[in-house]
């Protein structure tokens, strides 16, 4: 087809094909483009109606795109309510190790528990960072050992807390966009204080002290994007409906406002009303 990338024949019919935006594809399930009939075997009327389908699918993805960003105080209050979360874990973790330091000294009195490393030590469960992640979504938790610990100590990634975070608020974010990058350095500026924190704990400091003013104040409730839904007593209109309103306002010809229907319907079909 030349350079009308958007536009395929199959068999003598037009069809149009748009390849939806890499970070957008969870979206649609995962799905790399859209395909659809053009309803033509004619090059010409296949054109423009791929033309009319091009914008309106870039229209679709910018409102998509647009509907995942996140302002810098949404982003503050999601990364501030996960703090606090690991804050609580800490202070379970902490009353962990404690309960458990009290029934190793009791099992070492049984030789064959002398040379168990968590019996020997229980302190250095301590400095382990499963407070960072919870525990039925940490992708480094296996079995456990009597101890009640994980035998894997390996620390989630930060790629991984950024996931858990996201998906536990239905939330997607493009690498590349202003709001990841502000994303990203809310949340190293969490792991920085809760490194200072878990440091304290280490230490067995009586009263764990933040000292990031940022975290300082309660968790914020999380403002979630905004929810377009009309209310109850707003009455609920279809794309349909609103475009044949349009149609019957416009100064045309019935030939005209047919073509227009039939370029609609196509849109619908992609799109869903």
């Amino acid at each position: 087809m030349g350079r009308y990338t958007h536009i395929q024949n199959r068999n003598g019919h037009y069809h149009f094909r748009t390849i939806i935006p890499k970070h957008l594809r969870s979206t649609f399930r995962g799905r790399r483009e859209v395909i659809c009939s053009l309803k033509t075997k004619d090059l010409q009327e296949a054109k423009r109606r791929a033309l009319y389908l091009t914008k309106s699918s870039q229209e679709l993805f910018m409102k998509i795109d647009r509907a995942t960003r996140l302002s810098q105080e949404e982003i503050k209050s999601i990364i501030q309510q996960y703090f606090h979360e690991c804050v609580k874990r800490l202070d379970e973790q902490r009353d962990k190790v404690e309960n458990f330091s009290d029934f190793a000294d009791d099992m070492m009195l049984i030789p064959a528990f002398q040379n168990v490393p968590e019996f020997d030590d229980p302190t250095s469960l301590m400095k382990r960072k499963d407070f960072l992640l919870p525990e039925n979504t940490n992708p480094n938790k296996r079995e456990f050992t009597i101890a009640g610990f994980s035998p894997i100590n390996t620390p989630p990634s930060i790629s991984q807390i950024k996931e858990h975070i996201l998906n536990s608020h239905q939330l997607e974010l493009s690498d590349r966009s202003p709001s990841a990058k502000m994303f990203e350095t809310a949340l190293n500026r969490a792991l920085k204080e809760l490194e200072n924190l878990h440091g304290q704990a280490i230490n067995y400091e009586p009263e764990l002290t933040i000292f990031d003013d940022w975290f300082k104040e309660p968790s914020l409730q999380v403002q979630e994007p905004k929810d377009i839904t009309p209310q109850n007593n707003e009455q609920t209109k279809l794309i349909s409906e609103v475009f044949e309103e349009y149609i019957q306002e416009q100064q045309v010809n019935d030939k005209t406002k047919e073509k227009r229907r039939a370029e609609f319907s196509t849109f619908i079909e992609l799109n869903s009303d």
